[in-house]
């Protein structure tokens, strides 16, 4: 898929550069594939990485860079519809040149609400249409989960019964008490609602919303984006209540089927 930069609003509100393979510079620079003139954008501002059909923004200058008014702290991948503030009037989108489908232009405060069903949707499906064994395709993810729970539980970041419960509500699910791992779910509901608060988790952003699934993605090559803790910590909230729905429908067709014994 092929995109373009266009300057959204500021001095030079309709300009545009195509993004080629590898870095595109912004900024003032007369190398930058985006030149811009405002004195408060820096000389070497932001550069947008292609890498297929991948596109990863990376904040260059001390004044910051903001996608949906979060600082850019680290490499971040971009979506068409996504807009980056450079400064208090520059601001760029990025632009499927095919048009990118209807939602293209919507961006992701558009889109955080349409995301997060389509989301748990998809989730669901996965869970729900596996089968009797869901968990042989969730074992990875569950393992990256709970290395991060256990070194943020060691660095006293973390209770130290959250380790505990997320490995025990799994073996239960593992040997299908569906009513012990509910219960198991449910508590850890409770602190990873706390831990989501504690790491700044935005229900409302797409970066947020799309965690679990980023996080079953595999991530290789030069350009992958680790995860964040606060991704960590969203991916955390949406496993957890994944395994919650499954368990509770799992509990539901236990009871219904000893009601007819």
């Amino acid at each position: 898929m092929d995109c373009i930069l266009r300057v959204i609003k500021g001095p030079d509100a309709g300009t545009t550069c195509r993004l080629m393979s590898g870095g595109n510079l912004v900024g003032r620079s007369s190398k930058a594939a985006l030149k811009l003139t405002p004195e408060d954008i820096s000389w070497e501002h932001l550069s947008v990485s292609r890498n297929g059909e991948q596109y990863i923004a990376e904040n260059l200058s001390a004044l910051g860079s903001y996608l949906d008014d979060a600082r850019i702290a680290s490499a971040v991948k971009l979506r068409p519809g996504d807009q980056i503030r450079l400064s208090k009037d520059t601001v760029l989108r990025l632009e499927a040149l095919d048009g990118g489908g209807a939602m293209s232009g919507l961006g992701r405060k558009g889109l955080p609400i349409l995301l997060l069903v389509l989301v748990i949707g998809a989730v669901a499906a996965m869970v729900m249409t596996s089968g009797d064994a869901p968990r042989a395709d969730w074992n990875v993810t569950f393992g990256k989960l709970e290395t991060w729970v256990r070194q943020e539980s060691a660095a006293r970041k973390l209770s130290a019964e959250m380790p505990f419960m997320l490995r025990e509500a799994w073996r239960l699910e593992s040997v299908e008490d569906y009513a012990g791992a509910r219960a198991a779910w449910l508590r850890l509901k409770v602190l990873t609602d706390q831990v989501q608060s504690r790491y700044g988790v935005n229900p409302q952003s797409a970066v947020d919303i799309r965690a679990l699934q980023d996080l079953k993605l595999p991530k290789t090559g030069p350009l992958a984006v680790e995860m964040s803790d606060e991704q960590m910590a969203a991916a955390l909230g949406q496993f957890v209540d994944t395994w919650l729905n499954w368990a509770t429908e799992q509990a539901k067709k236990g009871s219904s089927v000893r009601s007819h014994l």
